[in-house]
């Protein structure tokens, strides 16, 4: 399963790039000034927030298997720590240190048997 995801992922890269591209507002050095307006529209803050609601709730509903508690915690999560990197100037650092930080004190209060719901 693995080699066949890899394999999709090797063949179908030059669209996670220039989806990367398109979402930093750099698509216009790229591929010319035709993109120039939709880069003034991804760098605006409106952009950043839309984007923001809209991806973490579908990563709630990606969820849906955890049913509503679950939707509705990483649907959660997953807003604070977008908020976090929006605050600290799109430093990933910090919510990346932020979501290590909550899933160790996840694993402790699992291992203790004292995480809610168990």
């Amino acid at each position: 399963m693995f080699g066949f995801i890899y394999a999709q992922a090797e063949d179908n890269f030059w669209q996670v790039e220039d989806n990367y591209v398109q979402a930093v507002g750099r698509a216009a050095e790229v591929n010319g000034e035709g993109a120039l307006e939709a880069d003034l529209l991804n760098r605006t803050r409106r952009a950043w927030i839309v984007s923001l609601f809209a991806v973490h709730i579908g990563f709630g509903l990606a969820h849906a298997y955890q049913g509503l508690t679950g939707i509705i915690d990483e649907g959660l999560m997953g807003l604070l720590l977008g908020l976090i990197y929006l605050r600290t100037g799109r430093n990933l650092a910090v919510p990346i240190i932020a979501h290590g930080i909550g899933d160790s004190i996840d694993f402790v209060l699992i291992f203790f048997g004292k995480y809610p719901g168990m």
